[in-house]
């Protein structure tokens, strides 16, 4: 059983995340859709890895399925490695969504075969299980075929590509540019950009990020170089490991020192409402997403009334805003109330989403005029 099992959150709805169980591992789900009823068993697809996919020993393997005819009494579904759980959530479809994406990190360790296996059940007894065998290979072990003859041609011009793919052993394919291209430190726009290619310049692939989208390609100086996909000519990818890369610098909003005037708000009279938001983070954010200020039951948090704010601004890393807003409660009366500010959401990619929010101390509304 490898060890090592290691896995990164990420955010699956605007304000909450999914806790999940198993070795650390973080079990991740896409947003749901409306609720039905849906009846028989579900049905599994695993997207990533393919069958039979090799990946380097050390990479990150990156578990991408669905359940189809899901609906909202699935009761359990898991990710097994070898028979042994990954991740789970129990109740993982309370809105009853029709299709649930889910996704998972596995990074790699010892090299061998091993079986991943996607299972679902229903509340009715029903379950489903689909999986697929992939292989984990150390430096020097026998690697997959290379491109044919058509992928590798565009490299026989170019000595100093031709050395680089002699020179690896792990997997990797040969490739050319179709247009130029800039070289990122990672996957993704929000990536520093470290220099760039020009159009028909020989490249040697040795990664492929989670969707396939961006491609990690062979550097001398060993440093994380990625560019997209969309850029190369055509190859088959299917043997090469996936990566998540390294995260790219973000943003991170933080509310802080929220304050109400007065302190024992009155029903029907204006509550001023005051909060710092903060760029916690190394890089700008573009737009403070919609912030939105509510009041809540103290008790069951049940939303008595919400309202947004309009900002059309961003912040730059280390500085903040001083939001100023207010809010007029009319009920309930005698019922222990809260006020909270929200920022960010999923107009922001930031570092933690955890820290977007800060909610008042409970009090109840005098009568004033409305007793």
């Amino acid at each position: 059983m490898p060890s090592g099992i290691i896995a990164s959150l990420i955010r699956a709805s605007l304000l909450a995340g999914l806790v999940l169980a198993g070795a650390g591992c973080n079990l991740v789900f896409a947003p749901p859709g409306a609720a039905t009823r849906f009846e028989g068993p579900p049905q599994i697809v695993i997207a990533a890895p393919l069958p039979n996919q090799t990946f380097l020993a050390g990479t990150t393997v990156i578990v991408q399925a669905r359940v189809e005819n899901a609906g909202a009494d699935l009761t359990r579904i898991s990710v097994l490695l070898d028979e042994a759980l990954l991740g789970e959530k129990i109740n993982p479809n309370e809105t009853g969504a029709a299709i649930l994406p889910l996704s998972i990190d596995w990074p790699t360790s010892n090299p061998g075969n091993y079986q991943v296996a996607v299972t679902a059940e229903r509340g009715d007894g029903t379950s489903a299980r689909a999986d697929v065998m992939i292989r984990v290979i150390a430096q020097g072990e026998s690697q997959p075929p290379e491109p044919d003859s058509a992928e590798t041609a565009s490299d026989t011009d170019g000595a100093a590509g031709d050395a680089s793919t002699n020179a690896l052993d792990h997997p990797h394919v040969t490739a050319t540019l179709i247009q130029s291209s800039e070289l990122r430190r990672g996957p993704s726009a929000d990536h520093d950009i470290i220099g760039s290619l020009d159009i028909d310049a020989p490249i040697v692939i040795v990664a492929v990020s989670p969707y396939r989208d961006w491609y990690r390609i062979q550097d001398e100086d060993k440093e994380q170089v990625w560019l997209l996909a969309e850029s190369v000519v055509e190859v088959d990818i299917s043997g090469l490991p996936a990566e998540t890369g390294p995260p790219p610098p973000l943003p991170n909003l933080v509310v802080e020192d929220l304050r109400l005037q007065p302190d024992a708000p009155v029903c029907g009279e204006e509550i001023a409402v005051s909060a710092t938001i903060r760029n916690t983070g190394s890089h700008r954010a573009p737009t403070l997403g919609l912030p939105i200020i509510e009041a809540l039951r103290s008790d069951s948090g049940k939303v008595v009334i919400s309202e947004p704010i309009t900002l059309m601004q961003g912040l730059d890393a280390d500085e903040s805003y001083q939001l100023n807003a207010a809010l007029t409660l009319r009920e309930p009366l005698g019922t222990d109330l809260v006020i909270r500010v929200t920022v960010g959401g999923i107009q922001v990619a930031e570092i933690d989403a955890s820290d977007n929010s800060a909610t008042s101390q409970p009090f109840s509304l005098a009568a004033g005029d409305c007793g």
